[in-house]
């Protein structure tokens, strides 16, 4: 398995202040990684080394590609990102046009435009939406459009930075529902930065970033398992990981649940 993301020794400083600090990251293709840090730990800064955005000491590796000017286009092709507000994804003034406008820009032919459009819409539930001004939409409608225009043209890798900070528990659902089913339907890499401890239960691979270094990196069920990773973190565990391994302390589960619903339905057994 190849990575799609190498970082190594990775350094930014900001107004004097390092932001981050050597910090290391291997994201293997085909990985659903969160990588999960509280407000002030690096996490927008590292999107913009990724995405080339910011100069940085180290190196930076996509697809297995050094990062460069010459490179940079051709990568940026493979990728797209869903900023926390949805404003910053959002350029043209209908639904329409904004899903037209990534298909215009990665070359589609024009015949494609309204099938690529009207495919993508149907997916994600708003096709009621396409003829409306993006000035127009509630938040969560904004970023269900922004998800749309990220995925149309098939990136293999997707970045969410944050994507759920706006939206209430309903749309924050709604949304995570076409994420988990796009990433399982094209098997594409997706990068999940949050600050939300709860949403490292969508993901396969949990990286924990703290003051700009890396402090771990190991799969969602070693994660889970284990409350002292989480604290070396800074971070609390899940709520229902939390909760799981207490009912486990005292012999009423024999595994972690993750699920609400199934916890109660063992617990009732």
């Amino acid at each position: 398995m190849k990575e799609i993301i190498t970082c190594k020794n990775l350094c930014l400083s900001y107004k004097e202040k390092e932001v981050l600090k050597n910090l290391e990251l291997h994201i293997q293709e085909g990985d659903y990684y969160v990588l999960c840090g509280a407000n002030g730990s690096g996490k927008s800064s590292l999107v913009k080394a990724i995405l080339n955005v910011t100069f940085y000491d180290g190196e930076v590796m996509l697809f297995s590609k050094k990062m460069s000017n010459e490179t940079q286009a051709d990568l940026l092709d493979n990728i797209s990102v869903v900023f926390e507000n949805p404003n910053r994804n959002l350029v043209c003034e209908t639904v329409y046009d904004e899903l037209k406008f990534p298909l215009k820009n990665r070359k589609y032919k024009k015949l494609e435009y309204d099938k690529e459009i009207q495919d993508c819409a149907k997916k994600l539930g708003i096709e009621t939406l396409l003829f409306l001004p993006t000035y127009v939409l509630s938040g969560g409608e904004k970023q269900l459009v922004a998800f749309a225009s990220a995925i149309i043209t098939k990136p293999k890798l997707l970045i969410l930075d944050e994507p759920f900070t706006m939206l209430d528990g309903i749309t924050k659902d709604k949304l995570m529902r076409s994420i988990k089913k796009y990433y399982k339907d094209t098997k594409c890499t997706i990068l999940h930065i949050t600050h939300d401890v709860e949403d490292i239960l969508y993901g396969k691979t949990v990286g924990i970033l703290k003051e700009g270094k890396i402090v771990s990196s190991i799969s969602k069920e070693e994660f889970i398992q284990d409350d002292k990773i989480a604290k070396e973190g800074g971070m609390k565990l899940p709520f229902m990981a939390d909760l799981s391994l207490k009912l486990k302390y005292y012999n009423l589960l024999s595994e972690p649940i993750l699920d609400m619903n199934k916890m109660v339905d063992q617990l009732w057994k």
